[in-house]
């Protein structure tokens, strides 16, 4: 098949048994792709647009998507929606566009679905959870050469109140062992950085954070949020805080204990079924089925 993948991400899995083209929102010029981006996409006439939609504030191709369905209306067009919970009414109006909506974040599954019949589209809406790259090696690590006990890469500041709360605390406690870091772009190699990756859940929602930890060989302490089951053979990996006490016992225990040096002897842990690849693979099979598929 060939697909027109609109992502940051490059050499995805699907490249091995489909043609990609790779684009994404650096392809703009003063707001817009130019008219050679639009005739790239034409020669290549592809039979599926994928998007994988983060709230980056840049990666949303309204126009490109429009433009697709009117100069190439055999293309399925498909959407990942990943962070309904900061921007879900700019994905009420978006998710139209699309002949398929996949939604991360289960609770907002029925709400896009709803949304979808309401304005007339005939759009086929599924569940579909968040994953981490396919990666299936283990890359052994020096304990010396692992400069953090814990870090964080995420969002903090404003809007962010009590994710700003608890990183002050563990700032406090840990001081410049513990690293806090915006670069999803280089989420992986931070992470790595540390024992111990702190996460605390904007929405209280499985968010990718929790895989990309799980899936980089450290230990994942995180609030207690939906759906953590679904990583069920890594649970040993998954420390629940409930409260700010229990989050710094947990910290103390994994950082002063055995655990550690477990952690520290190997990485890149990879959950069955969960991986990229996977989740690619059920986006075809959904698509192909017009089937949810069971997690």
């Amino acid at each position: 098949m060939r697909i027109l993948y609109l992502s940051l991400e490059r050499n995805i899995d699907l490249a091995k048994k489909h043609e990609i083209l790779y684009m994404d929102y650096t392809y703009k010029v003063n707001g817009d792709f130019p008219p050679e981006v639009y005739e790239e996409i034409r020669n290549f006439n592809p039979e599926m647009v994928l998007e994988r939609e983060f709230n980056d504030g840049l990666s949303k191709y309204p126009e490109l998507i429009g433009w697709i369905g009117k100069n190439l209306p055999e293309c399925k067009k498909a959407i990942w929606l990943i962070d309904c919970h900061v921007v879900l009414k700019w994905h009420l109006d978006y998710s139209p566009l699309f002949d398929y909506v996949f939604v991360a974040i289960s609770r907002y599954q029925p709400i896009i679905a709803s949304h979808l019949r309401e304005v007339g589209s005939n759009a086929k809406c599924f569940w579909l959870p968040l994953c981490y790259p396919n990666r299936t090696d283990r890359i052994k690590r020096n304990k010396s050469r692992v400069p953090f006990d814990i870090v964080f890469v995420g969002r903090w500041g404003r809007w962010f109140n009590e994710r700003n709360r608890l990183i002050e605390l563990l700032k406090d406690q840990y001081g410049e062992k513990f690293f806090t870091i915006t670069d999803y772009c280089n989420m992986e190699e931070y992470i790595r950085q540390g024992v111990i990756s702190f996460n605390k859940s904007f929405a209280d929602d499985m968010n990718f954070r929790v895989f990309e930890s799980i899936a980089n060989g450290v230990e994942l302490v995180t609030n207690d949020v939906p759906d953590l089951h679904l990583i069920s053979t890594l649970q040993d990996r998954i420390n629940i805080y409930h409260d700010d006490q229990e989050l710094l016992d947990l910290c103390d225990s994994i950082l002063s204990g055995e655990k550690e040096n477990d952690v520290i002897k190997t990485q890149i842990w990879v959950q069955n079924h969960h991986c990229l690849i996977h989740r690619h693979k059920e986006i075809l099979k959904m698509i192909k089925t017009g089937e949810q598929v069971k997690y």
